[in-house]
């Protein structure tokens, strides 16, 4: 522009400007695409921890001698029998917090939701963040007539399924207990969802051996999360030697799990690609220049 015969240069701000905060935008951008990326990913990572310390433990237990383990519960079996004191509380309203780590006790395996679980003799917070908790007050697994077994988990974790898929099972359907001694098969005969107060629905059984299953419901989102107890009872059957399958790679346990990993991955390869893409076209842009 020319004034009074002088040349005055301005200079045009908006492209710049406007150019500074697309960057801006693009980076924020890419900043929240990398934290979804990382929360897909880090329930994928978590399962697959749980899986492997589960796997280890597991073979740990079937390796042991358990001959003077059984004895005591056995023991403990004949002495809720002969005081006649059984479970009468629900089990997630406990507020009991232990020193010690829970023993474990036995391997839960449910063929018909893919799950192998660690058992604890104990229902409380950590047992039940590590596996499946054996409920105070009921029969310790080693079977026989008259024993009722009361097993808790929870409905699913961050980092684990556990009893997620519980509401799968039907009438006929089995699962099995390896107390490192024997394998006690069960067929389900009964499911039930009740309140947490309703208890009464927990008893011990004295005419069959029985092994109930359970954990929290919810049968209605719009009146509350775990609002219900899901019970699954299953009487003892023979148990007859099975053929060791052939271990799959995506079980029904864990498909969730790979499904949101898989996405995050793909998600972090497509930043990175666009992130190589964009600096390599930058340098080329620089070298014109």
């Amino acid at each position: 522009m020319a004034k009074g015969g002088v040349i005055i240069y301005t200079k045009k701000k908006g492209k710049k400007d406007k150019s500074k905060k697309y960057k801006r935008l693009t980076m924020i951008q890419y900043l929240l695409l990398i934290f979804l990326s990382v929360v897909l990913i880090t329930p994928f990572v978590q399962n697959r921890q749980f899986q492997t310390r589960m796997g280890m433990e597991i073979e740990e237990f079937r390796k042991q001698d358990r001959t003077e383990e059984i004895k005591d519960m056995q023991e403990v079996n004949q002495h809720i029998n002969e005081s006649g004191n059984f479970y009468t509380e629900d089990p997630f309203a406990g507020t009991t917090v232990y020193e010690d780590r829970a023993n474990m006790i036995g391997v839960l395996s449910i063929p018909k939701i893919d799950e192998e679980l660690s058992v604890y003799d104990r229902t409380d917070n950590l047992s039940l963040r590590e596996g499946v908790g054996l409920l105070d007050g009921t029969h310790q697994p080693t079977g026989g007539i008259g024993n009722t077994t009361v097993l808790t988990g929870h409905d699913g974790m961050a980092d684990a399924s556990i009893f997620r898929n519980l509401d799968k099972l039907e009438f006929g359907d089995t699962f099995t207990f390896d107390n490192g001694e024997e394998i006690l098969t069960y067929e389900v005969y009964e499911i039930a969802v009740v309140l947490p107060h309703e208890t009464d629905v927990i008893q011990q059984i004295p005419d069959q051996d029985t092994m109930i299953l359970l954990t929290c419901e919810t049968p209605d989102i719009k009146k509350g999360i775990n609002t219900h107890r899901l019970i699954v009872y299953g009487q003892r059957i023979p148990t007859v030697e099975q053929q060791p399958k052939e271990s799959k790679l995506v079980t029904q346990s864990n498909q969730r799990y790979i499904l949101f990993g898989t996405m995050g991955i793909l998600l972090l390869v497509v930043i990175v690609i666009r992130l190589v893409y964009k600096s390599m076209n930058n340098k080329e842009e620089n070298k014109k220049n």
